[in-house]
């Protein structure tokens, strides 16, 4: 698997992407619809051209970061795909990191990836990591 970063102004992202967004089964999957932002980094994980999975990271303020729109095509789950594309979108984040989620076994992934528990609201639960050094 090759991981891409992009952002919505790269031409390359709406033909990579826009498949995903907007789309129900998304949406409801997610339990939200997914925005292209301007300040989102777009990790997407490929086969060749073909999308695995993706996951944004989002700069809060400095030293918080928003990882979200967490999503592994069906076929290509409980293989890594996402371990992978979290690890890319930790890599040289420093400072507290959130991911917001409905999804058990991404609840599953993100406590053993050494994040906690957090606020609940609904079927959503916040985990939280600390990073204090590269």
């Amino acid at each position: 698997m090759k991981i891409i970063r992009l952002t919505n102004l790269d031409k390359n992202f709406y033909v990579t992407l826009g498949p995903f967004i907007a789309r129900r089964y998304v949406e409801k999957e997610l339990g939200y619809p997914i925005y292209d932002d301007d300040g989102k980094i777009w990790i997407i994980g490929l086969d060749g051209k073909k999308v695995l999975g993706f996951c944004y990271l989002l700069e809060k303020i400095k030293g918080s970061y928003q990882i979200g729109s967490c999503y592994v095509v069906e076929g290509y789950r409980h293989i890594g795909v996402f371990r992978n594309l979290l690890t890319e979108a930790m890599s040289g984040v420093v400072g507290a990191i959130t991911v917001t989620t409905k999804n058990e076994y991404l609840r599953e992934l993100l406590t053993g990836e050494g994040f906690v528990a957090g606020k609940t609201k609904g079927s959503f639960t916040e985990y939280i990591r600390r990073i204090d050094d590269v």
